[in-house]
């Protein structure tokens, strides 16, 4: 779910909601729910709906966070540091690029199926562990292993030569 609505600037912002930084969690500041914490524990974020005479909207809470701290709407991503996407904790959030985001990801259920480890998967055909990056939108083939920790290493190698700290390998 994008933002639905204009962008609320940091002024009005902080005339609704209070942020603490330390907890990510953000207060009303007026209405019948004033001193009440704000937003909704969705599937994945924490959404805070937001309503004057010139704003509606529902909002990520982590992109509120982020004009309320710099002022700014982010021009890019907001990425969550430990993948905990409910973790709005200002000390966890940074910008970071769409692929960066992607990096930081945990490992899927989904991609579990032949290996413990992100980025390698089984390939039955020749009884070997393969190991594969995507960098900005192109998988990379890092190559065939007997061993699958091998693979796993390849993976590890190849996720912090292109993505530093954005690197999640677990």
């Amino acid at each position: 779910m994008k933002r639905i609505g204009k962008r609320v600037s940091e002024a009005e912002l902080k005339k609704l909601l209070r942020y603490e930084p330390d907890t990510g969690d953000f207060y009303r500041l007026s209405g019948p729910d004033k001193g009440k914490k704000a937003g909704t524990d969705s599937a994945q974020y924490y959404l805070i709906g937001l309503k004057t005479d010139t704003l509606k909207g529902i909002f990520y809470a982590h992109h509120l966070a982020w004009v309320y701290m710099t002022g700014t709407w982010p021009e890019k991503e907001v990425d969550h540091k430990d993948a905990n996407k409910k973790n709005n904790k200002w000390e966890n959030l940074r910008l970071a690029t769409s692929s960066q985001q992607k990096q930081n990801s945990l490992v899927r259920s989904q991609d579990i199926k032949t290996s413990q480890y992100k980025g390698v998967f089984w390939l039955k055909t020749e009884s070997k562990w393969v190991a594969k990056i995507c960098v900005n939108k192109t998988r990379k083939y890092l190559g065939r292993f007997r061993r699958e920790e091998d693979a796993a290493l390849a993976y590890r190698f190849a996720a912090h030569e292109h993505f530093g700290d954005f690197a999640r390998v677990e």
